[in-house]
Parts: C-alpha cells; sequence; structure tokens
C-alpha cells in the first residue's frame, strides 16, 4: 500500500512539473508585432460549410486537434504602412492527451514565418524542438504542412508531431478561407 502511495504521489509530483507555460499570448503578440504601427484583432467563426470543408482537407475532425471551440478562431492582423505584413494566431491543441499552446505567425503573403510553443502540458520528452518547430516555416495552404511528408516526426513522440503539423496546417487553412474573404491584402 505504501509503495503504491509513494508511486500514484510520484506521477502527481512529475506530471506536474512537465505542465509549463513559457510566453504568455500578450507577450509573444508583443515580440511578434514589436515593429508594427497597428495590430487589429480579428475574430472568426466558421461557418458549417468552411469546417466541413477544412476537415476533409485536413482528414480529421477539428475537435481531434483544437482544444475548446473548434470552430472559433482570432487572429491578430499587423499594419505597416496601412497594409497588412504579418498575421498571428495562438492555437491550443491536443499533443497526445494534454494541450500544448502554438503561435503560429505568417507572412502578408500566407506563408508560416515561424511556430512557437508557449505552453506545453505533456512530459518534457514530448516537447517539440525549435529544430522541429523550424520545419513549419515556409507552409503554405498550397504547400501545406503534413506528418511524415514533409514534417519529420519527433522521436517517440509521433502524435504531438501529427498534432502540431494539423494546427498549423488548420491556421493555415482559416487564414486562406476567412482573411481572404474579409481583406484584398490578407492570403
Amino acid at each position: 500500500m505504501c509503495k503504491f502511495l509513494c508511486f500514484a504521489l510520484a506521477a502527481l509530483v512529475a506530471g506536474a512539473a512537465s505542465a509549463n507555460v513559457y510566453r504568455t499570448d500578450a507577450e509573444a503578440l508583443k515580440e511578434t508585432f514589436r515593429d508594427a504601427e497597428a495590430v487589429e484583432e480579428r475574430k472568426l467563426v466558421l461557418s458549417r460549410e468552411e469546417r466541413a470543408a477544412i476537415e476533409k482537407t485536413l482528414g480529421c475532425k477539428l475537435s481531434d486537434v483544437v482544444m475548446g471551440a473548434a470552430d472559433s478562431f482570432t487572429f491578430h492582423v499587423g499594419m505597416r504602412g496601412g497594409k497588412i505584413y504579418r498575421l498571428a494566431s495562438a492555437i491550443t491543441a491536443l499533443a497526445r492527451s494534454e494541450p500544448m499552446r502554438l503561435l503560429v505567425v505568417l507572412s502578408a503573403e500566407g506563408a508560416v514565418e515561424s511556430v512557437g510553443i508557449l505552453a506545453f502540458h505533456e512530459p518534457p520528452q514530448y516537447k517539440p524542438s525549435k529544430k522541429f518547430l523550424a520545419q513549419f516555416q515556409g507552409a503554405s495552404s498550397e504547400n501545406p504542412p503534413e506528418h511524415r511528408r514533409n514534417v519529420r516526426n519527433i522521436a517517440g513522440a509521433t502524435i504531438t508531431s501529427r498534432q502540431a503539423s494539423h494546427a498549423v496546417h488548420l491556421v493555415l487553412l482559416v487564414a486562406r478561407s476567412r482573411l481572404k474573404a474579409a481583406s484584398h491584402d490578407v492570403p
């Protein structure tokens, strides 16, 4: 009985130790848009048709990728000289069984500039490295990130790799379908 209680307590402590918040959304957005003249926040809700089309493209349900409201997204749009130069969306995706929060930054042309980890609540060995995240740079809705095609696995963290790929692809698809329709100079 004592061994079981000690093991359970050790598992709880290890689990709590693996939950890390690295940066808040506000901190990451401030850094991302440090040279913007203005930043607009745009909240987007997908229609049933848009959601179905995106799920078909992704090959899975949005609720399998996104934690929380699977059809509601917030984009931050950075402006310079009266034109959009950068977009960013923070998305909470399911890693294996716990959440990871990613900040996906897109150029005005719709290509991934960067992907950063804001929070990761799985054990540290499953956390995507900077090298892994760099694989997403240059991805677009026309050349999407696809797990095991153009995005290599994290050794021992196949599910996290696949989920990160889906989350970035999802942001690209939403940006293309909704923001392009709302503004002529958005990807």
